[in-house]
């Protein structure tokens, strides 16, 4: 008879599964997307815009998983762009904007109005910006299918710890996260699978945090379960890209600003909800100003430069 930490496995392992088919249909992180989309886009336009993304979603207590969302709208229209013409630094601000009114609408608590994202931006953007851009998204992108995120597959991978990291699987799982928070800004990152990066990620913290020898367990663990090969080409270049990005990161924390955000309280992930598709004429109803406006221009202006906040792994 199964006990009951079993059938949560087996449960587990058909979730990953199907989360892996989907991610699969969808040709998510084939390299060739986003490929395209960073040869006209500015990395630093892209950085810029990630650590604002979380600044926003931050102040509206939205998910934090919400901010990849975003990142990936924008990478895929960005490549649909690319074929057809350049992208200069005003559309790129007017397209990330879009994305990230798109993401929190279709993944996250759908709360947020065109106007208040118009109040978190610099002068020049309209409504009319956004809606024209808004289209066409819509219209360019399959936006019926759940977007995925390596937060998705990190609670699903956290399952199959091993019985030996199962005391520390909270903080293991807290870690990858950050990690995978990282990750989302960089744009050689941005063109792996998210199952990749999250797996990555969670090995990663457990070589940093318990062992190599139970990150390696914990690799054949998942192997068993799933098609991940964490031996592959691809995770290893994951690994290495995300250790360095993290090394640069603990090297910029000493700083007294940095130790201050430091004490931010940890915020915790949820899966991606099933998709709220957005229509056109949607947009037309969201672009309808409305009062309350939470922050004033200078406060989250893309202008201005931002640093992502530790929300969680501290030294």
């Amino acid at each position: 008879m199964l006990q009951q930490d079993d059938v949560l496995i087996l449960e587990s392992r058909d979730s990953i599964h199907k989360m892996l088919a989907l991610e699969a249909s969808m040709k998510c992180g084939d390299g060739e997307e986003n490929a395209a989309s960073n040869e006209g886009v500015n990395s630093l336009w892209r950085q810029k815009v990630a650590l604002w993304c979380y600044q926003v979603v931050d102040h509206l207590e939205e998910e934090r998983s919400t901010v990849y969302v975003a990142m990936n709208i924008l990478d895929r229209f960005c490549s649909a762009l690319h074929s057809r013409a350049g992208m200069d630094e005003h559309a790129y601000e007017v397209a990330s904007m879009t994305a990230l009114f798109l993401a929190v609408r279709i993944a996250g608590s759908g709360n947020l109005e065109m106007s208040e994202l118009l109040s978190m931006s610099r002068k020049g953007i309209s409504s009319q910006d956004i809606m024209l851009t808004g289209t066409s998204i819509i219209e360019t992108l399959d936006l019926s299918k759940r977007i995925l995120t390596p937060f998705d597959f990190i609670a699903s991978l956290a399952d199959h710890l091993p019985l030996s990291l199962k005391a520390d699987a909270s903080r293991l799982r807290d870690s990858a996260c950050y990690l995978a928070e990282m990750a989302v800004c960089d744009t050689v990152l941005s063109s792996f699978k998210a199952s990749e990066v999250a797996f990555v990620a969670f090995v990663n913290s457990i070589e940093e945090m318990v062992s190599k020898s139970e990150a390696s367990v914990f690799g054949s663990f998942v192997a068993k379960a799933t098609d991940i090969i964490p031996s592959s080409s691809e995770t290893a270049r994951i690994s290495r890209r995300l250790r360095g990005i993290y090394q640069k990161q603990r090297q910029d924390s000493r700083s007294p600003s940095a130790q201050q955000a430091e004490a931010q309280p940890v915020v915790a992930h949820a899966h991606s909800p099933l998709v709220r598709v957005v229509s056109v004429d949607d947009l037309q109803e969201f672009s309808k100003q409305r009062s309350g406006l939470k922050r004033c221009q200078s406060e989250y202006s893309l202008d201005e430069d931002y640093q992502m906040k530790r929300s969680r792994y501290h030294d």
